[in-house]
């Protein structure tokens, strides 16, 4: 007979108003729900649906039927036709004895509970890159760096200003032996115009 994919998911469908109506009821059905409906899924295709299970209550019973889906096209329209076809298993069951949780106890265990987002809460200036490595950018007034106290090391020491220092006394040494020079050449100077008279 007809077969259901590996791993496709069921179309469950809960006939009766029973199943509304009665807390025990409406708790089996919870409980069948997760039984059968395995993961969640945001998207569903229409390819992955295949089979339907129908859970009916009436006077105190619940049947369990499975059938399988198929889709025809539909005159004129998108959507499909479905025909179902009997595939089994099929289930009668009784509810005899039952023990359910408190109130209390049976809302703590079915609230869903808000997911928490992956993403960490952003901080400004801060960011990581693709690695895992924490980025930060800092804001700051312009700063002076050549009016900025710190340790003086001779290595970076302007230079220029020994050079100019040296150079100054080179010329001042310069200028005494000239002048000097021009003294004795004076001096020779008149000494020769006397011995001439």
């Amino acid at each position: 007979g007809p077969k259901k994919a590996v791993g496709s998911k069921p179309i469950m469908l809960f006939l009766g108003d029973t199943w509304q109506n009665d807390t025990l009821y409406s708790r089996i059905q919870n409980l069948l729900i997760d039984t059968f409906r395995g993961d969640k899924a945001d998207k569903i295709s229409l390819q992955g649906l295949d089979h339907v299970m129908a859970c009916t209550c009436t006077d105190g019973r619940i049947y369990i039927r499975l059938y399988t889906c198929n889709f025809t096209k539909g005159d004129g329209s998108k959507v499909p036709n479905v025909s179902l076809t009997p595939m089994g298993p099929f289930l009668d069951l009784s509810v005899r004895r039952s023990q359910m949780a408190s109130d209390d106890m049976w809302k703590a265990a079915t609230s869903k509970k808000k997911a928490k987002t992956s993403e960490a809460p952003k901080v400004k200036n801060i960011k990581r890159t693709s690695l895992g490595v924490k980025l930060g950018r800092i804001h700051m007034k312009p700063q002076h760096l050549d009016r900025m106290g710190g340790r003086r090391v001779d290595a970076l020491r302007d230079r220029t200003g020994k050079r100019k220092a040296t150079e100054s006394a080179e010329e001042v040494s310069r200028k005494k032996q000239t002048s000097e020079n021009t003294r004795r050449n004076s001096g020779v100077s008149s000494k020769n115009a006397r011995t001439r008279e």
